[in-house]
């Protein structure tokens, strides 16, 4: 019984307590009997004494019959008289018969047949006075005669002191048996009360005994409970059924969630402050799923959204990783609660991360030693050695900047164009590690620019990646020269072919057709470009297109026309020239005139080097494909290049600009997949690259795609978006925004957008190298830019 009722260890509290019932029910059923007896004492007792009433009345009423007799009175007292033999009768027979007692009283030294000889002894008395008294009540009351009357007097006499005598024995009897009784409840009772008090104290002393050794029991356990939880770096807490936390718990935990949690709190609402809105929901639906018993385990491990959870201090800010382990405790079937397990894994994804990224590193190194084998010998070759001494240069510039914060912010502006450069270029060759380590060295001057000023110390980031970047360069650079066998200094021969030899290029000329440019159109373009060196400016024609100026065409026109010679302008002119026009190009004509002196680059360092055309095409179109792939998007380029020898400085112009417009006409101009069918347009965006000849000193290149266009509300939101002041200023002088540096319409920041450099970059080489950039744009339709360079060999 014990065992099955888990009762070992209160063996003896249960049979001490059974042993106190037991008594108890004893002493009350004893009581109860004894009582009863008591009052079949006093029963007894009561008859007894009667007894002496009766005796007393016999004589009374034989008394008073005399005296009737004598003065001839009615012989009322001779009924009186046999109603008392009657009565005395009576009670003389129940006295024999309940004279018994039970044979148990006979252990307490009582004598169970003492009354009953008792009122046998007093009835062989009144037989013999019954059989006198019934002479004289036996005839009619005229009968009786004074004689039977006095001898009734006689016998009265004779038996009464007998019987009164017979009658107090049984009375004496009867209150001796009802006082052993009364002892021996008291008795009992007493021996009763010792026994409880025993029982109580041995009770107690059981109770209280177990007590102390379950406290110490319980005081060591919560002494060991509490050394573990007050040790154990891992987060161990209880949840009751609504997800409230129980009142024990390690106290990493406090550390962990970076406060102190209270008994009580709703878990839930404790994660939703260190996590994301979205990601509170995610836990908030998985907690509750955890208290269904109808969702089964293995789903629930699928599902489990809390393995690396990423929360932010409120108060810090600092960012962790935590991961939460969730058991279900369960009671008869039932989930009654859930214990959690919390571990910090913030270095341990870091770690991770590091990893991934030292694996990535790799993999992008042997990547980028592929890609050498795959281009151009002089192409690599002058990037490589132009990328190192501008990377030598800008490491020179911040040792020895001007210690004061607009010296630090010019460092930043021209070291931001000369990294966005390399990225470019670098990306363009599908050197991948180059141009992921460059857009980590851009992560690091992310937001220098925006600060009010700058101190030395915030530098120091930059420098250090700055130096990452010299040492992916180099390192491709030192494989690139045991390779091709070039010199340890850097030699000036690449496979035998050197750079400074131009490379020229042969196609077989296009048929003629509309689109060549006409002398006219030639002249115009060269009026615009090149004003000091074209006899007139001629006036412009103004299209009737969706997005048009005219104040501002006119403004522009009247500025070429008086224009002294001098530095190039930068314009995004507002005339199409012939040739442009008869390729069908129809687009909006802007006119933005404005010397390029806003940026102090650094000096750009060439190697006159004449790369292939086709394979300069061929990257950027590589390009173009990944750009188009992180962006989510799908793009086709073309290319249309005419037999062309550049010179070096235009073809490390284009070399620098193309990449950075390339990846601008995807990120910006092309529309997303959805877009562009909700427009009407294909789902892939087309993309083109034209390069031809004007004349025999000018070439003209062309971006083209047929995507969203720019939009002067769009320019002008951004701006505002950057607390530029928009107000009185013209449509042009607007649109020449997107040309400054950290001008993007990008909300993200990616790795191919959202800097605000590209544009910048191009604006700054076209100026070096004198060239002239217009752009057309339609919004909806298509967006060109279209450069003019002077190639002069």
């Amino acid at each position: 019984m014990f065992s099955y009722f888990n009762l070992n260890k209160y063996r003896a509290l249960v049979v001490a307590l059974l042993l106190f019932v037991l008594i108890a029910l004893s002493v009350l059923l004893f009581t109860a009997f004894i009582s009863a007896q008591l009052e079949a004492d006093a029963s007894r007792i009561e008859q007894a004494s009667a007894q002496h009433s009766f005796i007393h009345r016999l004589s009374q009423s034989i008394s008073i019959l005399k005296q009737e007799k004598r003065d001839n009175l009615p012989l009322n007292s001779l009924i009186e008289l046999k109603k008392t033999i009657s009565q005395f009768e009576n009670n003389l027979n129940q006295l024999k018969t309940d004279g018994v007692e039970y044979e148990f009283f006979s252990l307490l030294g009582i004598d169970t047949n003492a009354i009953r000889r008792s009122a046998l002894a007093t009835e062989s008395i009144w037989d013999k006075y019954k059989a006198q008294l019934l002479s004289l009540t036996a005839g009619a009351a005229e009968a009786i005669d004074e004689n039977i009357v006095n001898g009734a007097i006689t016998d009265s006499k004779i038996f009464t002191p007998r019987l009164l005598d017979a009658s107090s024995k049984t009375v004496a009897q009867a209150r001796q048996i009802h006082e052993i009784k009364s002892q021996s409840v008291f008795l009992m009772q007493s021996l009763a009360f010792i026994l409880f008090l025993a029982n109580v104290i041995y009770i107690l002393f059981k109770f209280l005994r177990q007590l102390s050794i379950s406290d110490r029991k319980i005081d060591i356990s919560q002494r060991e409970t509490s050394n573990i939880l007050n040790t154990v770096d891992e987060g161990l807490m209880l949840l009751d059924s609504k997800g409230k936390t129980g009142s024990q718990m390690s106290k990493a935990v406090h550390n962990l969630f970076g406060r102190k949690i209270e008994p009580g709190e709703d878990f839930r609402e404790i994660l939703s402050e260190l996590v994301s809105a979205e990601r509170a929901e995610e836990i908030k639906i998985y907690i509750n799923l955890l208290f269904d018993p109808k969702v089964k385990p293995a789903l629930l491990v699928q599902l489990d959204p809390m393995k690396e959870v990423e929360v932010t201090s409120s108060k810090t800010g600092k960012v962790r990783f935590l991961s939460f382990k969730l058991r279900q405790l369960q009671q008869k079937g039932v989930i009654s609660g859930l214990l959690v397990t919390v571990l910090d894994i913030t270095d341990k994804v870091y770690l991770t991360k590091e990893l991934a990224s030292v694996q990535s590193e790799a993999h992008l190194d042997l990547e980028d030693l592929l890609r050498v084998f795959e281009q151009d010998p002089a192409t690599m070759n002058e990037f490589l050695t132009v990328s190192r001494r501008k990377l030598s240069h800008l490491n020179e510039a911040m040792r020895t900047v001007s210690k004061n914060p607009s010296a630090y912010k010019s460092l930043i502006k021209s070291t931001s164009v000369v990294i966005h450069g390399i990225k470019g270029e670098s990306t363009a060759l599908r050197l991948l590690g180059v141009s992921r380590q460059a857009h980590t060295m851009e992560n690091a001057m992310a937001g220098l620019l925006d600060r009010p000023e700058l101190r030395g110390e915030d530098l120091i980031p930059v420098a250090y990646e700055l130096s990452k970047v010299q040492e992916q360069v180099a390192r491709i650079q030192r494989l690139f020269k045991r390779i091709t066998g070039a010199s340890a200094a850097g030699g000036a021969a690449v496979a035998n072919k050197s750079i400074f030899e131009p490379t020229r290029l042969f196609e077989e000329p296009s048929p003629a057709s509309p689109s060549s440019p006409s002398p006219d159109a030639h002249s115009r373009f060269l009026a615009t470009v090149f004003p000091n060196k074209a006899d007139s400016a001629p006036a412009l024609t103004q299209n009737d297109d969706a997005l048009s100026f005219p104040k501002l065409k006119a403004e522009a026109i009247q500025a070429e026309s008086i224009k002294p010679a001098g530095p190039p302008l930068f314009s995004l002119a507002p005339s199409k020239p012939a040739s442009i026009a008869s390729r069908g190009s129809s687009s909006s004509d802007i006119v933005l005139s404005q010397p390029l002196s806003d940026l102090t680059p650094l000096t750009m360092l060439f190697e006159p080097s004449v790369p292939p055309l086709d394979e300069m095409a061929e990257n950027l179109k590589k390009l173009s494909s990944t750009v188009a792939l992180a962006t989510g998007k799908s793009v086709l380029m073309s290319h249309e290049i005419e037999p062309i020898t550049l010179s070096g400085p235009n073809l490390r112009v284009l070399r620098e600009i193309l990449p950075q417009l390339v990846r601008n006409s995807v990120v910006h101009g092309l529309e997303s997949p959805n877009e562009r069918l909700i427009a009407g347009k294909a789902i892939q965006g087309e993309l083109k690259l034209t390069l031809r000849k004007l004349s025999d000193s000018i070439i003209e290149v062309s971006v083209k795609d047929d995507g969203r266009g720019i939009t002067l509300d769009a320019v002008k939101a951004r701006l505002h978006a950057m607390k530029v002041n928009t107000e009185g200023m013209s449509s042009g002088q607007i649109m020449q925004h997107i040309f400054n540096l950290q001008f993007s319409t990008s909300d993200v920041v990616t790795e191919h957008a959202g800097r605000g450099v590209g544009l910048a970059l191009v604006k700054e080489s076209l100026e070096k190298a004198g060239g002239k950039l217009k752009v057309n744009t339609r919004p909806g339709q298509s967006t060109e830019f279209l450069i003019h360079l002077e190639n002069q060999l």
